[in-house]
């Protein structure tokens, strides 16, 4: 037939689906299920439309009814979702590298103009790089309050795969182990879980820094006013006379505070705290699970039985396609 004659044999499991082989009098019909689409290769010698072909198989249905029942019998209904902790991850790798990229280009500092000259150079500097230096503030900030949220995402997708059957099937489920506080969430996966051979250890140094990263998110989630938390500089006021306790230039005056306030150098390290956090939790499980759960994170599609209540992974995160060759 020379069906898959020039394709890789790599690539049969990824690009194709499932295949068919039917059969009329004027030949063997092929039926190919690819990624993006179905294709049927007809023997040469027989001319047939679509619809025609469609109804010919329609009408042969009958005749494999209890075949047809007891396929369906064994199939299982999945559902496909996005993966809320790989699209955080994805989407924090992708703002990272923009903000490493807008750092690399701007300006810790620039000192203060003395002269008309300077002036005009200082003016045109600071308006290049004023839009950067707030598009780099906002990244940095957005990371850091998706930083925690990975961490959430991560223990949730560890209770949905690993949960005690019991604990899913009693009032409130896996809704209720997933709303559980953090700090309660993480201190009873051993118990809330299979597979896990000791707890997590909350007074590690990993799980510590993780509870500081909480409380940060939760003070600007809740968009908390902290001055001595938050504070750049301390101003000295004589009556109405300001007095400062270091000079600040026109470039640190305008933008220092917003470039201070999530460092990006602060940003790597909350990114590297959940990285270093989920090693913490998988070795604490066994190893040929905890390999499963490292598949399950890095899906980007996952899928879900909800007869079965099961999580799994039915596509790659590369899709292919393919061109067979259908001469007969």
């Amino acid at each position: 037939m020379g069906l898959f004659s020039n394709v890789p044999r790599e690539c049969f499991q990824e690009a194709i689906c499932w295949h068919y082989l039917l059969f009329l009098p004027e030949g063997p019909v092929d039926v190919v299920s690819l990624n993006f689409r179905t294709e049927v290769y007809l023997p040469a010698c027989y001319e047939c439309s679509t619809r025609d072909l469609a109804d010919l198989i329609k009408a042969d249905r009958p005749r494999h009814a209890a075949a047809i029942a007891a396929v369906e019998a064994k199939a299982t209904k999945w559902v496909s979702f996005l993966n809320p902790y790989a699209q955080l991850v994805e989407s924090s790798q992708l703002l990272l590298a923009r903000a490493k990229a807008l750092a690399a280009t701007l300006q810790a500092d620039m000192a203060a103009p003395h002269t008309a000259e300077e002036a005009a150079s200082f003016v045109q500097a600071f308006n290049d790089h004023y839009p950067l230096a707030l598009e780099l503030a906002g990244l940095c900030l957005s990371i850091r309050m998706m930083c925690p949220v990975m961490i959430e995402a991560f223990l949730n997708l560890t209770l949905y795969a690993l949960a005690k059957p019991a604990l899913r099937s009693a009032s409130g489920g896996l809704l209720a182990l997933t709303r559980q506080p953090l700090v309660k969430k993480v201190q009873g996966l051993d118990q809330t879980c299979d597979y896990f051979l000791r707890p997590v250890d909350w007074a590690a140094p990993v799980c510590q820094a993780v509870d500081e990263l909480r409380r940060r998110r939760n003070e600007i989630l809740h968009g908390n006013v902290d001055p001595v938390g938050q504070k750049y500089e301390t101003v000295w006021l004589w009556e109405q006379a300001p007095l400062f306790t270091r000079a600040l230039g026109p470039y640190e005056r305008a933008l220092g505070s917003k470039l201070s306030a999530h460092p990006l150098a602060e940003v790597e390290k909350d990114f590297q705290l959940v990285e270093a956090f989920e090693e913490h939790v998988l070795s604490c499980i066994q190893p040929t699970v905890a390999a499963e759960i490292r598949n399950i994170l890095g899906s980007i599609d996952l899928a879900y039985d909800q007869d079965r209540d099961k999580l799994g992974i039915l596509f790659a995160n590369a899709h292919h396609d393919i061109q067979l060759d259908g001469n007969q």
